[in-house]
């Protein structure tokens, strides 16, 4: 049972591995994303409270492309010719993803751009 528990995590570190080929440039772009965002958690000192909701709206973001990056090579396994319904499937997999980065892009906004103002205001 260990040993199957274990194997299940080499998968998961194959399934990552491939995430940060070329071919996933949005999984690489969002990871930019995120440490540029833990930086500017870091410089603007934000609050305990903050950092939850910082890590949360990452991690989901990130889940959010891991799985839409799953459905794909599941429906491009499954037939690579014009198909609607694939098509729909991707479409709104790829939807989850936006959705999540507008809402982490709000959360951000709510908890960066007081700070952002109020550094500019004291550099003037």
């Amino acid at each position: 049972m260990i040993k199957k528990h274990i194997k299940s995590y080499k998968h998961a570190k194959e399934g990552f591995l491939e995430l940060l080929t070329v071919e996933n440039h949005n999984f690489i772009m969002e990871l930019v994303f995120t440490g540029l965002v833990l930086i500017a958690g870091y410089v603007l000192n934000i609050s305990k409270m903050e950092w939850l909701f910082i890590v949360f709206c990452c991690g989901l973001v990130l889940t959010t492309e891991i799985i839409n990056t799953a459905i794909e090579a599941a429906c491009d396994a499954i037939d690579l010719k014009e198909n609607p319904q694939i098509k729909l499937a991707k479409d709104i997999a790829a939807s989850a993803v936006v959705m999540t980065g507008i809402t982490s892009f709000i959360i951000g906004l709510a908890i960066f751009l007081p700070r952002v103002i109020m550094l500019a205001e004291n550099i003037n």
